[in-house]
């Protein structure tokens, strides 16, 4: 079954089912109503087989409101037994669970859920609020905890302050005394074990967990996949994980963007754009996207691609805008290296101005591109200094292969407990 997310850009279309289920890839559809009246509710819900696309069956639901997750599971069964399926034991108690009794609660979550991964201080500030008024209609809500531990971590991403990640921290694991039963709350632990603490060990058996907890979880299947590719190595294995996440929830963009830095650090440059653009179909105005089409293309060799592309992206973007002007006369002078070097320029001499991106990590990336080998070391040591949390990348990072030799970096290496390169990398057949 495919995600509400992935389900609600059909809403209102004039396509038949036969087109949404191919589109989505499914084999069935489920649709309905819902009226509600002061304490009562109605549901009406509609199954239909999207390969004849022909109706099969539908049911009306008359509850009281405050009974609404006890529907929930019981749409979800009637619905299981109509198509025959077999619930294992395992799949009978997620759809059970209820995360909170208080409605109330659990509508401020979703609202903090919405505003959560727009990624920018604004609504960083929005999820937050919400999250912690859900906590106060349920003090006990694990989820609600983790929200607010992830809001603490995307503030100023990828160069999040001590006060944030101790924040951050300590919801994690006030989620996980309240919901260890829950996928999401072992799957932040693991962000936050992995990506600020560099507990690999720790951080891999708490996604293992999430996926034990909710195999359906995509964001598991993606943080998982991404902890193998970039600190195991594993790219078989981790793109297997990616691409779990997208069968889960094919508009999900940040999987395709993954596999795509895979393929990058691979070498294929053809499959790297061919996912990324499958990205940049969903989500037009995403800068990650763009940025992993526009370095496939400069390893390509293919320069005047990659700037077009950057100049489509900044061009949607407002921070974009304000430097695309200056971006094109530096590449038209001194051509695509100029453009890093200008944009480690800026990074630099312009910190905390705005519509700039000062990422420790990134200038080093971008120095490390130029060949300048020392200053790229000098900028990961105040990356490591950071506690940057793109560090988890480092060892399998494109940009960092022609230093994989340097005593500095191999020194890096195993300050961050990566190892060296005595374990080759798993890469597709």
């Amino acid at each position: 079954m495919k995600s509400r997310q992935s389900s609600d850009r059909y809403d209102g279309t004039n396509l038949s089912g036969l087109e949404i289920g191919d589109a989505l890839g499914v084999d069935y559809l489920v649709n309905g109503s819902v009226q509600k009246h002061e304490d009562r509710i109605k549901i009406i819900v509609h199954l239909i087989n999207a390969k004849s696309d022909t109706h099969l069956w539908s049911k009306d639901f008359n509850r009281e409101f405050q009974d609404i997750f006890n529907l929930e599971k019981e749409i979800s069964i009637d619905i299981a037994k109509e198509l025959n399926l077999v619930l294992s034991p395992d799949e009978l108690e997620q759809i059970g669970k209820i995360p909170t009794k208080n409605l109330d609660a659990y509508n401020l979550y979703l609202k903090g859920k919405h505003f959560l991964y727009n990624f920018d201080t604004e609504n960083l500030d929005i999820a937050e609020k919400y999250f912690k008024e859900s906590i106060v209609h349920d003090p006990e809500f694990a989820l609600a905890y983790s929200g607010l531990a992830e809001a603490f971590m995307f503030r100023n991403w990828p160069r999040t302050s001590e006060e944030d990640y101790l924040k951050a921290k300590e919801y994690a694991l006030k989620a996980i005394a309240l919901g260890s039963d829950l996928s999401e709350t072992h799957r932040v632990l693991g962000v936050i074990k992995g990506e600020y603490e560099r507990n690999w060990a720790e951080a891999e058996r708490e996604f293992k967990m999430a996926l034990e907890k909710d195999p359906k979880n995509a964001f598991a299947n993606l943080f998982y996949g991404r902890y193998l590719m970039y600190v195991k190595g594993d790219f078989n294995k981790g793109m297997s994980y990616a691409n779990k996440a997208i069968q889960i929830d094919p508009v999900f963009i940040y999987p395709y963007i993954t596999i795509a830095e895979g393929y990058i650090m691979m070498g294929d440059y053809e499959l790297a754009l061919k996912e990324a653009n499958k990205a940049k179909e969903i989500d037009k105005k995403d800068l990650w996207a763009s940025w992993v089409i526009f370095l496939a293309y400069v390893e390509q060799g293919r320069d005047d691609l990659a700037i077009e592309e950057l100049k489509r992206g900044w061009s949607l973007n407002f921070a974009g805008k304000a430097n695309l002007k200056p971006m094109l006369e530096v590449y038209g002078t001194s051509g695509i290296k100029g453009v890093f070097k200008w944009l480690n320029d800026m990074d630099i001499n312009h910190a905390g101005e705005a519509n700039v991106y000062h990422s420790a990590y990134w200038i080093a990336e971008k120095f490390a591109f130029l060949g300048e080998h020392d200053k790229a070391m000098e900028w990961l040591e105040i990356a490591y200094s950071r506690n940057n949390s793109e560090l988890f990348k480092i060892k399998y990072d494109h940009f960092f292969k022609g230093m994989r030799t340097k005593t500095e970096f191999l020194a890096l290496l195993k300050k961050l407990d990566l190892g060296d390169y005595s374990q080759p990398a798993t890469f597709k057949d």
